[in-house]
């Protein structure tokens, strides 16, 4: 270790990957996106929250009032 520099808890962070303003298509059975934009954000997993993803998805793109969100685990 360098001095002064720690160490970062690869757990400690939750990486939310965002799409937006476009579709899945399944198609063979494999899932493509097409049609938007993707963006990352890494969310401290101690403020994991609804508010705290939407803060975060308010900084790749606009959010407006009734905009639906959903939340997909990795297989």
């Amino acid at each position: 270790m360098i001095l002064g520099q720690a160490r970062m808890d690869p757990l400690s962070k939750l990486t939310a990957r965002f799409h937006f303003l476009g579709e899945f298509i399944n198609q063979a059975n494999k899932v493509h996106y097409v049609g938007g934009r993707e963006a990352l954000s890494c969310i401290d997993r101690d403020l994991v929250s609804l508010p705290e993803i939407i803060g975060h998805l308010k900084d790749h793109c606009k959010v407006e009032e009734g905009s639906m969100l959903h939340w997909l685990f990795p297989c």
